[in-house]
């Protein structure tokens, strides 16, 4: 991962509605996580920078698309379901880890 030890959560949530009535095909993604400021690893850093954004998941359920645009980067970038996580076009992948 590009920020190792570094949280990232993505929540599904319902299709929206439009001004017209009619709901979207493809479901809200918001996706949170934080970072070091300094860049890299997350681990035992105690000012962390904690982000919000927002995106949207395929028809399918195998794709999601993000706009990281407010933290500098693409506005629709596709990351793609993999077994375990996300992968994105750079080789980043975010691992789905269980939380009890």
């Amino acid at each position: 991962p590009n920020h190792p030890g570094c949280a990232r959560s993505v929540k599904i949530e319902g299709a929206p509605m439009s001004v017209a009535g009619k709901r979207s095909r493809n479901k809200v993604a918001i996706v949170k996580g934080q970072d070091n400021p300094k860049g890299g690893a997350c681990n035992g850093e105690p000012d962390l920078v904690s982000w919000k954004l927002e995106g949207k998941m395929n028809e399918a359920a195998d794709q999601i698309f993000v706009d990281f645009s407010p933290k500098g980067g693409p506005k629709d970038l596709i990351g793609k379901w993999d077994k375990d996580g996300i992968v994105f076009p750079d080789g980043n992948k975010w691992t789905k880890k269980v939380v009890e």
